[in-house]
């Protein structure tokens, strides 16, 4: 209508379980507008190895469809 491009922002932290529940629910409500993710982090429980669950959760939610990644690294939350 407009003809804007538009990119949606995810979350940052998912718990691996609702991954794809996040996924699936950004399609329905955005009308499938591309959306990227900071990871999405899959625990809160493993400060300095941010880099690692952050890869768990690129590869999943990779896996449902994504358009793009952000990379995070070990320092994320040590300052």
């Amino acid at each position: 209508k407009s003809d804007v491009q538009v990119m949606i922002e995810g979350p940052g932290h998912v718990p691996m379980h609702k991954i794809k529940e996040n996924m699936d629910k950004q399609l329905e409500v955005c009308g499938e507008a591309p959306f990227y993710t900071l990871g999405p982090l899959t625990t809160d429980i493993a400060p300095g190895y941010d880099h690692i669950t952050s890869g768990i959760g690129a590869a999943m939610i990779g896996w449902y469809g994504t358009a793009m990644l952000c990379y995070v690294t070990p320092k994320e939350h040590l300052g």
